[in-house]
């Protein structure tokens, strides 16, 4: 945490440079290395980063869900969340958010799939329940061995640890 600049995760150090921001690190991993996972075509290219700017929006409710102290506030994030789901519903493709081709948006996803479905298994609260085109997209993304790869051993019992601590609603 030294390190960042804002005191968050995650950071990447590149030489004597400090990247932060889970998208800016993104798209430097992106362009970078590898096969590129943005579309060619810049409308697409564009089109795509809008809708991650979109995604980047959902932690906000996502942790205003589990840190809710009371069932009132914590369905009221839900149902917000689920608002802002219903977006991206409209646009999804399967299996990727694109279709056939894997690109940032779907990685830009994936760790809100993550801990969505930590809620389903912990608290049997499932945001996808009346979203096929993204329960499909998010069962599919879950399977992924770079997804798999990228949660940390103990993810769930740290956050549940973490709920514990806040007292969420959650637990209660």
């Amino acid at each position: 945490m030294d390190i960042s600049p804002t005191g968050k995760v995650p950071v990447l150090k590149v030489s004597k440079s400090i990247l932060f921001e889970s998208g800016v690190i993104n798209e430097y991993l992106d362009e970078a290395y590898g096969i590129p996972l943005h579309p060619k075509d810049l409308i697409e290219k564009a089109h795509n980063r809008a809708w991650m700017e979109y995604i980047n929006s959902f932690n906000i409710f996502f942790f205003q869900i589990i840190m809710a102290k009371d069932k009132e506030a914590g369905n009221n994030a839900i149902n917000e969340l689920k608002k802002q789901f219903l977006g991206l519903e409209k646009v999804v493709k399967a299996p990727w958010f694109n279709g056939e081709n894997y690109s940032m948006v779907d990685v830009s996803v994936a760790p809100i799939f993550v801990r969505l479905s930590f809620v389903k298994k912990s608290f049997d609260i499932d945001l996808l329940d009346e979203l096929p085109k993204c329960r499909q997209w998010s069962d599919h993304l879950l399977e992924r061995q770079s997804v798999i790869e990228s949660v940390v051993d103990g993810f769930n019992y740290i956050l549940l640890e973490k709920l514990k601590a806040n007292e969420s609603w959650l637990i209660t």
